[in-house]
């Protein structure tokens, strides 16, 4: 189902809040990370699907730049 409204709102405060080290999340890291997080908030994925996913690419991607 899903999520509701409050719970966007949540993991977008979260998001927006979250400090790092300059540098130690790549934007395109963060590109796949807001991409996937869309087919959850849309009700189309499960989170557990979306974790999967995610981290799926990533590795990809750290295996295609590194």
């Amino acid at each position: 189902q899903p999520a509701t409204q409050e719970q966007i709102d949540e993991v977008k405060d979260i998001m927006a809040n979250i400090t790092a080290v300059d540098g130690a999340v790549s934007n395109e890291i963060m590109n796949i990370i807001n991409e996937e997080a869309a087919h959850y908030f849309a009700g189309q994925k499960t989170a557990e699907q979306v974790a999967e996913t995610i981290q799926s690419r990533v590795w990809v991607y750290l295996s295609e730049t590194n």
